[in-house]
């Protein structure tokens, strides 16, 4: 008798795939909608698992959904680490400008 595909673990391998493609193909650009397309996926593969212990499917939807999950963390955290290095010295800059202009105010009201 032939296996019936489990619908759910097909859709979280598509979903998993669409993840994992969004974040290492466009990277810092999408990781927060492939992350969101991960982790659907990885939930649907825990459904799916659930359901079907043994289907391959959504044990292979499941591992490529953590490689997702996982690669828009990293990506999520490079981002903001780099935006902080770009911001933190241009921040400084308008904090001393603007400590030299409270300076020229303070004379300006004697």
């Amino acid at each position: 008798m032939e296996k019936k595909t489990n619908t759910m673990s097909v859709v979280s391998l598509v979903f998993a795939i669409l993840g994992l493609v969004g974040v290492v193909l466009l990277g810092w650009m999408t990781f927060g909608f492939s992350g969101v397309f991960a982790v659907v996926g990885l939930i649907l593969a825990i459904i799916a698992k659930k359901k079907d212990s043994e289907d391959k499917l959504a044990k292979a939807a499941f591992i490529v959904s953590l490689i997702g999950v996982i690669l828009s963390v990293v990506v999520g955290v490079g981002c903001i680490a780099i935006g902080g290095a770009i911001l933190v010295p241009s921040m400084n800059d308008y904090i001393e400008k603007s400590q030299e202009l409270s300076g020229y105010i303070s004379l300006l009201t004697l």
